[in-house]
């Protein structure tokens, strides 16, 4: 019998697409932004019992990076905009779409990287903004996969360093946002994709 062809998407964008978006650590380990409830993160925010924390994942070449963002407060979205620069001048992309969800606070650092980067990244000639469906959290599955990479590696090495330790780390001790950076490094210079390379 005869088969048809695969059915492939003639939708997919020549650019490439950078989806970011807001996640947190808690006790419990890495949680997407729209699996909390708003009022009992900010209460474990001022706590110390969790931490804020942005993702950046392209869809191009793979690669994610996520960090903990301080407090809310002077000089938070100058601080989460300079660390998406450094992704985006890190990529070398000369084109780039960001994409994001419907959320003002993360709206409001696309619209500022945006401004930003057209000044301060020389390499980049095209940069313009693209929001995910209106209560549609699916439909910002670039980042959502990778909140969920970060999510297994993190975990992974801080119950192994726990373990060596013997002691708990805190969610807000600087040593977890080291280790958030160093999981991303592992997941782009370690991890193969389908196509046996590392993002990397």
């Amino acid at each position: 019998p005869w088969d048809p062809p695969p059915h492939t998407s003639t939708s997919k964008s020549d650019i490439p697409v950078v989806g970011i978006d807001y996640f947190f650590i808690t006790k419990g380990g890495v949680t997407n932004n729209e699996d909390s409830d708003a009022e009992a993160m900010e209460e474990k925010l001022s706590k110390g019992e969790a931490v804020k924390c942005i993702v950046v994942r392209c869809s191009y070449t793979k690669c994610v990076f996520a960090h903990s963002v301080p407090r809310k407060g002077l000089g938070e979205e100058n601080i989460v905009v300079d660390m998406i620069l450094n992704d985006l001048e890190w990529l070398g992309h000369t084109r780039v779409i960001l994409k994001s969800d419907g959320e003002p606070s993360i709206r409001a650092v696309v619209r500022r990287t945006i401004g930003l980067a057209k000044a301060e990244c020389k390499d980049i000639q095209q940069i313009s903004k693209e929001e995910s469906a209106a209560y549609d959290s699916q439909s910002n599955d670039l980042t959502e996969i990778g909140v969920r990479l970060i999510r297994g590696i993190f975990r992974t090495l801080e119950l192994c360093l726990e373990d060596r330790i013997n002691k708990i780390v805190p969610v807000d001790h600087p040593l977890i946002a080291w280790m958030l950076e160093h999981t991303s490094l592992v997941l782009n210079t370690m991890v193969k994709g389908e196509d046996g390379i590392t993002p990397w």
